[in-house]
């Protein structure tokens, strides 16, 4: 028929590419979080780019929430499709009523999308925190050379020096 699309009607370009930069950061993260020898500083990094997928995909439902109420009111007002022994609908009528459904599909498939994303990533949020937890408990436990050794004392002496030096070189 005239007008139709068999790929459907494509979302924005502007809420496409922010779907898909979101699905690709939180991609990225997941593989970052697979390697658990990360060390805190990379955990808060990646916790940090899993905030921006967040704050990416709520925007995302919020710009298409309002479109898809809209296209769904336009749907309203048509009134329900005619049944099978009805008469038949105009042309022109039929095909905005296909284009509109097409479009609330669009809308609701992305929304759909950018709430999976947010979820996959709320979940994430909460694997970095186990992970960055169980990094603390690890470092605080970790035997460390007590203060009273003679060793540690040494060592703190021979750094001195060299500390003194880099001071002196630097106030030259």
């Amino acid at each position: 028929p005239k007008g139709s699309n068999s790929a459907g009607p494509a979302l924005p370009a502007e809420i496409a590419a922010m779907l898909s930069r979101a699905t690709a950061a939180l991609a990225d993260v997941e593989k970052g979080v697979q390697h658990i020898s990360q060390t805190e500083g990379d955990l808060a990094g990646l916790r940090a780019q899993v905030e921006e997928v967040l704050d990416s995909t709520t925007e995302v439902g919020e710009k298409l929430r309002p479109q898809l109420a809209a296209v769904k009111s336009q749907i309203d007002k048509l009134g329900p499709a005619p049944g099978k022994d009805g008469p038949a609908e105009a042309f022109d009528v039929a095909a905005e009523r296909g284009r509109l459904m097409a479009l609330a599909a669009t809308y609701d498939g992305a929304i759909k999308t950018s709430e999976l994303t947010w979820v996959r990533a709320r979940q994430l949020i909460e694997r970095i925190t186990v992970l960055r937890h169980a990094l603390f408990a690890k470092n605080l436990m970790e035997r460390q050379p007590s203060p009273l050794t003679p060793s540690v004392w040494r060592e703190n002496a021979s750094n001195a020096t060299n500390v003194q030096h880099q001071f002196i070189a630097w106030a030259q």
